[in-house]
Parts: structure tokens; sequence; C-alpha cells
């Protein structure tokens, strides 16, 4: 999936669906702090300029009044709101939306200081519009999409209020045109911004894929198995519902390999991996390569009944693939496979490797019935809650 979508592209600022929702996660938590910086600094200039005023310029009281109002009654509450929505974990997935609300506002009660101001001959800078859109392109990792169109409604605003209070001027058009260019700046920073994020974004995770997968069949690795078999349990767990955990061996390996060498070998691995892998799609299955001809599935929420029939079409599809074996005298055939698999429901005093340890009891039975078989173990009233399992956990979980 990483590879297509480095392969398609994302000039669009848009992943793949299921890419799409991991990197709205990450990115979201890796834009905490910025957020949180943003939205202090700005509490902090708002909250001093009233300050600042008093000391230095001494405005006129009717626009003092009207300025503080706008200041405490809606710029200074929409900042707050923006970091309690950031700040929550369990409001933090609106957290985007609350900024881009929250620069909104600001900007609105900048264009409303500067429409006040001209009543009363007090310059207002219009250039602070442009230091709020700045700001937030550059440190609220907001996305384009939400982004471009509130600049857009913005600047609108804006030039609305300048001709109402400035009239159709030379000089008003000007201060539109140059709010105009540094909002598209604005934007452009922010796009140009998202697309590294989404760059260097898919390449982490790449390059954790590389260290997580088999390149040879391109199935997790052992390394990898560790991580996704432990969240996948804690889920059956948690949720009681049954786990198939599969080992399975390629019969007489090494006898192919002898006999038609480590490339062809290469290859059977390849196409038995592929076999197996398809066997494993949904969210919360896993395939894995854990040695050299030895691999592991794990099936989510598989009851017995539907256990047999699955690890039958397993054993049977790589039958099927016809990949002839003649390495060993007086047996030639196609490749086979042995499958020990155990089913049940794990309860939270039984260790992860508890399962393992049985699926790997199966195969070795089926070894020992003459390979190109399935053995099955159903432990306890499985599906059902917390079955005893009969035997002692590796370790306490």
């Amino acid at each position: 999936m990483l590879h297509r979508q480095q392969a398609d592209g994302f000039l669009s600022l848009r992943f793949r669906p299921e890419l799409e929702r991991e990197f709205r996660a990450d990115h979201l938590s890796g834009v905490v702090t910025r957020r949180v910086a943003l939205l202090v600094s700005a509490l902090l200039l708002i909250g001093i300029v009233p300050l600042l005023d008093t000391l230095f310029l001494a405005p006129p009281a009717g626009f003092a009044l009207a300025s503080r109002w706008a200041q405490f009654g809606f710029m200074i509450p929409a900042l707050l709101v923006a970091g309690v929505f950031t700040l929550s974990p369990r409001l933090r997935s609106w957290s985007e939306i609350a900024a881009l609300l929250a620069a909104f506002v600001v900007c609105a009660g900048v264009i409303y200081q500067r429409n006040i101001g001209a009543a009363y001959g007090y310059h207002v800078p219009s250039e602070l519009v442009a230091v709020v859109l700045t700001g937030t392109a550059v440190m609220a990792g907001l996305r384009t999409v939400y982004f471009a169109p509130t600049v857009l409604l913005i600047l609108g605003l804006s030039a609305w209020s300048e001709l109402r209070a400035f009239g159709a001027t030379p000089a008003s058009y000007y201060v539109i045109l140059a709010q105009g260019m540094l909002g598209g700046i604005a934007v452009l920073g922010a796009a140009m911004e998202e697309y590294h994020a989404r760059s260097t974004w898919l390449q982490r995770n790449m390059l954790e894929e590389l260290t997580l997968r088999d390149p040879l069949s391109g199935l997790v690795n052992a390394r990898g198995l560790r991580d996704v078999y432990q969240r996948v349990f804690a889920t059956a767990t948690r949720e009681h519902r049954p786990l198939l955990v599969v080992a399975v061996d390629i019969d007489h390996f090494k006898a192919y390999n002898d006999h038609y060498g480590h490339l062809a070998g290469d290859d059977c691995l390849r196409r038995v991996a592929n076999a197996l892998a398809r066997h494993g799609r949904r969210g919360n299955d896993v395939a894995a390569r854990t040695g050299g001809e030895e691999f592991l599935l794990v099936w989510y929420d598989v009851i017995p009944d539907h256990a047999v029939r699955l690890l039958e079409a397993l054993r049977q599809e790589v039958e099927r693939l016809g990949i002839l074996h003649a390495g060993i005298p007086h047996r030639p055939g196609v490749v086979t496979v042995s499958v020990g698999a155990i089913c049940a429901v794990p309860g939270p005093r039984v260790a992860p490797e508890a399962l393992l340890k049985l699926a790997d009891e199966q195969l070795y039975l089926s070894k020992q019935r003459g390979r190109n078989c399935v053995s099955l173990q159903v432990v306890g009233d499985t599906p059902g809650p917390d079955p005893e399992l009969p035997f002692q956990p590796l370790r306490p979980s």
C-alpha cells in the first residue's frame, strides 16, 4: 500500500483512504505542541496589546472600549476554545476545525478593529491579518483543503470591510491586493508544509515497513510479528473473540532446495507466501514468515467450524499451485504444506506465546501423520468468555 501510494503520488495532498486515516492520526499527534505554542503566543500578544496601546499609542476612548470588547469578548475566548480542543484527547479529532475557527475569529477581530479605528481616525495596520494567516500556516499544521477556503473567506471579509471603511480609493485597492498576495503566500506555504509532512511520513513508514517485512516473501517478518501479534492478541482478549493461530511448514523444502537450487527455492517460497497472504486480508489478520520455510498465520474471530474449512482450503490452495517437487526419491509430486493450528478465546491470564506453542505442537503432529495434512486443536468453549486452557502460561501476561 505504501509503495503504491508513493508511485501514485499525492500532489492532491491526499492519500488512499486507509493511509489517509493513519496519516491524520499520526500528523495530529505530531502538531499538538506547535498548535499549543501558536495559541499561547496569540493569547499573550492579544492580551498585552491593551497595555501597549495605553502606554505608547493613547487610542481614543471609544476605540479602546470597542477594541477591548473584541479582544476579550470573542478573540481570546475563541483561542481558549481551540486550546481546549487541542489539549483534550477526547476532543482532539475536532481540533483542526477549532483552530480554523479561531483563526477566522481573530482575523475578524482585527478587521473589526481596523474598521472601528477608521471611524475614530485611528490607524490599525492591515498587515495584522496577514500576520495571523502566516502564523497559522507555519505553526498550526492545518490541511490545505480546509485552510485555503478559510483564507479566501477572511480575505473576502477584509476586502469588503476595507471598501466600506475607507472607500474605493487606490490605497484601499492596494491594501486589498497586498492582503491577497500575502494570503496566497500563506496558502502556498501551508500546502508546501503539508506536502513535506506527507512525504516525510510516507518515507518513514516505508522504512519501518522494510525493517518489519520479509524482503523475499513480502510477509511480516519475525520482528514485525511480535508487535502485530501482541496487538491482535490483546484485542481478542479484550473483546472475548476467538483466535485461530496457524503454523505452516513447507514439506521437504530442504530436499526441494537441494534438487532445484536456491533460486527455484526462493521462487517457491514467494509463491507459497502469496497463497498464504490471500488468506489473511482482514484488518486483524496476520500472515508472517518466521523462518526459512516456516510461516505463521493469525486469523481473528474465527469459530472452530469455519476454522476446519479455512485450514483445509489453505492446504489445498498450496497443493493446487502445482509446483513440481522431484527432490525426494521415489516420491515425485508437488510442493505441499503441513498445517498445525490452535483455536481459542484467550483469557487475561494467558500468555500470547502459549498459543504459538500449541500451534507448533499441532504442526509437529501433522508431520508425524505424514505431512500434507491439517491438525487442529480447539481449546475451551470457543467462542465464549475466557475458557480455561489446559496448560500453564509461559509467563504472566
